[in-house]
């Protein structure tokens, strides 16, 4: 009895942890170009992955929700094989803008940094409120969806997300260094970041589950994201 109740419970929670990759993968790339592929890196192999569909990318995802599991947050127009990521300069699209918090916490001992979630969100613009909030463990980021993805057509569209991204990172660090908290800027169009409904096991001893703490219909257009920054340098 005891072995069948345990067996439901963990089917219960397998089911969970691919509810949640499928809501966050579909929502950042369900209706990007075929011929884009989304990168999902492993940890315990150093590896990257290359998916040209959504459902590949989450049904690897969701095999391995026990590991340690990152989303490139950019799209890229070619597999650059297992040892590379695709490099911030050949970036085909983003999905929308991100900002990583750390917590303090065992992972991240420094007393400059937010004790909790809410702390956290506290450094964040209160009119713009965020598509996705991820708690990873031992800190969350947070997503700003586009309403549509943002496909790069040339150089300059590249460097204009960057620098969106740039100045959106740099908002939530000097917030952050107005409370007295040092959190690093990590606004990189090559970043990758962890996949709610995976497993967050830097310590083998003590793995944390990567869920989605929050999520809304929330989406935003670059022109006005660009131009709240501009006409919001120091809002928080």
């Amino acid at each position: 009895m005891i072995r069948n109740v345990q067996e439901l419970c963990w089917s219960i929670m397998a089911e969970q942890a691919r509810s949640s990759v499928r809501h966050f993968l579909e929502a950042l790339f369900a209706n990007k170009p075929d011929e884009l592929l989304i990168q999902i890196w492993t940890i315990a192999d150093k590896t990257s992955r290359w998916f040209c569909d959504v459902e590949s990318a989450l049904r690897y995802a969701a095999s391995a929700s026990g590991q340690d599991v990152y989303i490139g947050v950019g799209l890229s127009r070619r597999d650059y094989g297992p040892n590379h990521r695709c490099p911030s300069n050949e970036i085909a699209a983003i999905a929308g803008l991100w900002v990583d918090i750390d917590l303090q916490s065992d992972a991240h001992p420094q007393t400059a940094l937010p004790c909790t979630v809410e702390e956290a969100l506290s450094l964040l613009p209160t009119d713009l409120a965020p598509t996705f909030i991820v708690s990873t463990g031992n800190g969350i980021h947070v997503w700003l969806l586009f309403r549509d993805l943002y496909l790069f057509r040339n150089d300059e569209d590249r460097a204009a997300a960057a620098a969106l991204s740039k100045r959106w990172n740099t908002l939530i660090r000097d917030n952050a260094r107005a409370r007295g908290w040092k959190i690093a800027r990590l606004g990189d169009l090559a970043r990758i970041l962890r996949i709610p409904g995976t497993t967050n096991c830097k310590d083998p001893a003590n793995p944390k589950a990567v869920v989605l703490y929050a999520h809304s219909d929330n989406r935003y257009n670059p022109d006005d994201l660009a131009k709240y920054l501009e006409d919001h340098p120091g809002a928080g």
